[in-house]
């Protein structure tokens, strides 16, 4: 059994019920009706219930709880075993006066609970989600709640909606049982007031007094018990004959005598007739129709109650049976347009008022009309020939186009059935405007083939045409060039300037793009920011593609306005021709691919015709991601490390550890080789995870004021868990997070910059210490300063390079020293490799240091030797 309230808060809740206002009165009284008959078997069903929300939304804990005036009763309940809990303060109160689901993601953040010791101390809750449950009556009697002893995310539209869901189940399962309770009650009165006939009957008499069809109940022994005032009214003829205790027989026989029935006269005479309704009424038979004097049609039924008896309904279906004979015999009342016409000489006979609605014309003037003139001059050749088929066959359905009296067209489905109609071979023509329908599915067309934002033809529509110009025979296919154009830089716009303005930029593109090209040439959006030209040759010159190419490439270069943004991007070209570089979709793809890579890589913002050597290329580019595979199964590659030095004592002050491939037959090859081919096929990733476990456990070794500077790739932040990799490699080698300083790229940032800096707060909270690489070479390194903290920025070599003789890189060094300064950020300056560069940057006030200068990168035997020498020294 349900536990009972505290008797103190029971005294409580009777003390203070009386000043509570009506509507809380109301609902408390609705409460006592559902604490009433919850047992130990409903406690079952309702924590299945909360056992099914709590796996649904992978919760640890549970309940369904009824809100009484002081507690939270519950009846169900997954993760926890209380029965109740004070209703003050609670996350359900709060939940019970919310009109949607009420969602606390963080307790702990929540002015209303963060100070409240139920949800703070301990392993409080850290979570709720909660669902008022409310009767049909509008009564909110409980909540359903979800919780959890860790932060969440709020609930989704999906999940508010699957809650809700639930709650609905709770609050039927509690109506059924409330109603059965009632219902139980209702019995018990039922059994009652049964002692009394005659109230009973009196009752029963005033029910079906309310009822629209003629009622007559008849006992077990086919008695008549009682009828309505409607059956007197239905049957005047008989009803004097009518009283309690007359036999169902005895009815029907002063029916018959009554002369009312017409259907009575027949081959067999009145006793077959007597006989047949007789027989009817004992077998229960459905619904019969039967004919009386006025033309009355009345319908009789018999229903066999538990008790053998008998209750008899008589319905006048007099108006019915008109209204569907009217319908069946004539047309003029169908709301689809329809007409009837001479099959001879294609008179029309006749037409319905919707199709005197929907053509306009006045019923005279169809009538001098035949069926070919309701279609335009310029369609009546052909519907000629549509409706003299007519002849040859029973029915058809075509399409047409017809036309109305003032001159609009419309498009139909014609569909004829050959007829009898007075006295000719006539056809009925049903006529359905399509015309919005047809509209639609063009539409639908138009969408499935084009792209929504540019209204050039999709990757789809492209695929399709290209592959028709290649399904040609050899001999009767024309040459053609295939193009690829990809915008430069697309995604910094995105990034800076916003999604919206992108695809403004995009639509900009795309009309540029139609407009330097010919009528003739076929230009498609293939998603993003990629679009795909197939132009047809003339005389197979390529010189004439390449001067299109050429314009391309020279109108893409100019400014585009958007929304107030002056922007330039710039695209590159891949071309291929065809059948010269590919005779099928794949390979011409795959080359104009190709092309398009080595325009980018030579520099963008050109075109660049496919060459065999190109896959060449690609070749030697697979073999080298082999080799490194081997080399990764083989340990062939080793760490090199490099000094980082104090510009002002020139005292180390750690290493950055730099990736070398041992080569078999090329010997030491430096990370710039073969790193692209790394992150491309994700072999980085395994890489990036050797290299901080191999440099934590070397670095573990060294002085303990000495940190180790390792690389982070952009792969790492997007493909692995960097989190977990770095813990694994601290554990492993005991080095302390704070003698690691990662190294992070303005590349690493731009690709999914949200999460990426999601994942640098995370490794800040390992406690390691974190460094923007190459500063100043990037296109918004200044606007990853102002969103996260950066322990240390390197300055790219590119600005030191000549620094004691070019004022130019003077200025740009001190400029970007004074925004370590502000920002509270160490400045390591790289490529030192010239006393005057070192002297400048001291001069300057930079504080670290790199270079061939200081050291090159060694490998980590040679650099003990190092350490060791350097310490005997200072010794």
């Amino acid at each position: 059994m349900l536990l009972a309230m505290d008797s103190s808060l029971q005294l409580l809740a009777r003390q203070e019920r009386s000043s509570l206002p009506p509507s809380e009165q109301a609902r408390l009284q609705r409460i006592s009706d559902y604490v009433n008959f919850i047992d130990g078997s409903t406690d079952q069903v309702f924590d299945g219930i909360t056992a099914l929300a709590a796996n649904i939304f992978d919760a640890p804990i549970s309940g369904i709880c009824i809100a009484e005036e002081a507690v939270l009763l519950f009846i169900g309940r997954c993760g926890f075993k209380s029965q109740s809990v004070s209703r003050v303060g609670s996350l359900c109160n709060h939940a019970l006066e919310c009109d949607d689901v009420f969602c606390v993601p963080d307790v702990f953040l929540d002015e209303r609970f963060s100070k409240n010791p139920l949800y703070t101390s301990g392993k409080g809750i850290r979570f709720y989600a909660g669902v008022p449950l409310t009767d049909s009556d509008g009564f909110r009697i409980g909540v359903l709640s979800i919780k959890d002893t860790k932060t969440r995310n709020a609930l989704t539209a999906r999940e508010n909606a699957l809650l809700k869901g639930l709650a609905q189940i709770v609050i039927e399962r509690l109506d059924r049982l409330r109603m059965v309770d009632k219902l139980s009650s209702a019995e018990a009165a039922a059994c009652s007031a049964a002692a009394n006939a005659a109230e009973a009957n009196a009752r029963l008499r005033n029910a079906i007094e309310f009822l629209p069809e003629a009622i007559i109940m008849m006992d077990a022994e086919d008695r008549i018990v009682l009828w309505n005032k409607r059956y007197e009214d239905m049957f005047p003829e008989i009803i004097e004959l009518i009283a309690p205790g007359l036999t169902y027989e005895e009815l029907l026989k002063a029916s018959l005598n009554s002369g009312k029935y017409l259907d009575v006269i027949g081959p067999d005479g009145p006793e077959a007739w007597f006989a047949q309704r007789l027989a009817e009424y004992k077998l229960k038979c459905d619904a019969t129709e039967h004919f009386l004097a006025g033309n009355r049609v009345i319908r009789y039924e018999q229903h066999r109650t538990s008790d053998g008896g008998a209750i008899c309904t008589r319905v006048d279906v007099t108006d019915a049976k008109r209204r569907e004979e009217s319908f069946r015999s004539l047309f003029f009342a169908n709301p689809q347009p329809m007409g009837v016409y001479d099959l001879e000489d294609h008179r029309m006979l006749d037409i319905n008022d919707a199709a005197l609605a929907h053509f306009g014309f006045s019923k005279e003037q169809i009538l001098g009309m035949t069926a070919v003139e309701f279609s335009p001059p310029e369609h009546r050749e052909r519907n000629v020939e549509l409706i003299s088929s007519t002849n040859e066959i029973d029915s058809e359905q075509h399409d047409a186009i017809l036309w109305r009296a003032d001159g609009s067209h419309f498009t139909a489905i014609i569909q004829s059935k050959r007829i009898d109609y007075m006295g000719k071979k006539a056809c009925l023509a049903a006529i359905t405007d399509v015309t919005e329908k047809r509209r639609q599915e063009e539409h639908i067309h138009h969408l499935a083939h084009h792209d929504s934002l540019t209204g050039l033809p999709n990757r789809f529509s492209f695929d399709k045409h290209l592959k028709s110009l290649l399904d040609v025979p050899v001999s009767d296919s024309a040459t053609f060039a295939l193009l690829l154009v990809d915008l430069d830089d697309f995604k910094n716009v995105n990034d800076t300037l916003g999604h919206p303005v992108g695809d403004e930029l995009i639509v900009a593109v795309a009309k540029r793009l139609r407009s330097c090209v010919r009528e003739t040439d076929f230009v498609a959006r293939l998603g993003g920011d990629e679009f795909a030209l197939i132009l047809p040759m003339v005389d197979n010159i390529t010189q004439d593609i390449e001067f299109l190419a050429d314009i391309i490439v020279t109108e893409m270069a100019e400014t585009f306005d958007i929304e107030g943004h002056r922007i330039n991007i710039g695209v590159s070209v891949g071309m291929t021709f065809a059948p010269r570089d590919g005779a099928n979709s794949a390979i011409l793809l795959q080359n104009v691919d190709l092309a398009l890579y080595r325009a980018k890589s030579v520099g963008r913002g050109r075109y660049q015709s496919f060459e065999p050597q190109m896959q060449l290329h690609v070749l030697a580019k697979r073999a080298l991601e082999l080799e490194l595979r081997s080399a990764v199964r083989r340990g062939e590659l080793s760490l090199y490390y490099q000094p980082l030095v104090d510009l002002q004592t020139e005292a180390v002050t750690g290493y950055e550890a730099l990736l070398r491939w041992n080569h078999p037959t090329r010997g030491i090859i430096s990370a710039e080789e073969f790193m692209t081919v790394a992150e491309e096929t994700g072999l980085i990733v395994p890489i990036g995870n050797w290299i901080l476990k191999e440099a934590c456990s070397e670095a573990a070794t060294w002085q303990p004021h000495l940190i180790a500077a390792i690389n982070l790739s952009a792969k790492q932040f997007k493909d692995t868990n960097i989190i977990d990799s770095l813990r694994l490699a601290l554990n492993h080698s005991g080095l302390a997070a704070s003698r690691v300083e990662l190294e992070i790229t303005e590349t690493a940032l731009l690709e999914n910059s949200d999460e990426t800096l999601l994942t640098l707060l995370q490794l800040r909270e390992l406690g390691t210490l974190i460094a923007m690489d190459d500063f100043g070479t990037g296109y918004s390194s200044i606007s990853y300063l102002q969103k996260f903290h950066f322990d240390k920025i390197k300055i790219d070599r590119s600005l030191i390079t000549d620094l004691g003789t070019s004022p130019r890189n003077v200025e740009i060094v001190r400029a970007i020293l004074a925004i370590g300064k502000s920002l509270n950020m160490r400045v390591l300056a790289e490529g030192i490799e010239m006393e005057p560069e070192l002297l400048a940057l001291r001069e300057l006030g930079c504080h670290e240091g790199q270079g061939y200068y200081f050291g090159r990168p060694m490998p980590a035997k040679a650099l003990q030797g190092a350490r060791k020498q350097q310490q005997d020294s200072v010794i």
